[in-house]
């Protein structure tokens, strides 16, 4: 059934939704839509808030993102190391530097790059540690690392030199 939302629905509803009631609870309340609902909100200036991480829907909570990047990191950080133990046994006496990125992978999986890199002697930055990383462990593996799969799906970020190779 449809009806005029008035001046006094209006303001319940701006506190109702300011108070932290969920949009739902208000709707089913008030008898109202959902695009009516935020139709006065946005006409009383209101700014939209965000669910707070309860029930099915995580994603607005600060904890849970940091957890879950955390939780990122360590399981790339993991998978890398395995991979650094395999590429190290193919690595040549005396390559001190590709040696180091290795070990330092190898010993703290749990470690973020940059700090990795940091741990270097002489220092690196993030990506420099992490391209050469990368390529010593694609040097060793059967399968190439996700950014060349990307990048062969991808063609004009390629170099030159490979996008030709792959047009014949």
């Amino acid at each position: 059934m449809r009806h005029r939302i008035t001046d006094d629905l209006a303001a319940s509803i701006i506190s109702d939704y300011v108070a932290g009631m969920p949009v739902a609870e208000i709707m089913d309340s008030r008898g109202i839509g959902k695009t009516s609902l935020y139709k006065v909100l946005r006409q009383a200036g209101v700014p939209r808030v965000r669910p707070r991480g309860g029930g099915n829907n995580k994603q607005g909570n600060p904890a849970n993102l940091a957890k879950a990047r955390a939780e990122r990191v360590r399981d790339a950080g993991h998978r890398q190391a395995t991979a650094a133990r395999m590429a190290l046994r193919h690595l040549l006496p005396g390559d001190h530097v590709n040696q180091m990125v290795l070990t330092l992978r190898i010993d703290h999986p749990d470690t973020p790059s940059a700090e990795l890199a940091a741990m270097c002697k002489p220092p690196m930055t993030r990506a420099a540690y992490s391209g050469r990383l990368r390529r010593l462990i694609e040097k060793t593996s059967r399968e190439p690392l996700v950014m060349d799969q990307w990048l062969r799906r991808h063609p004009l970020h390629m170099p030159p030199k490979l996008r030709r190779r792959r047009t014949r």
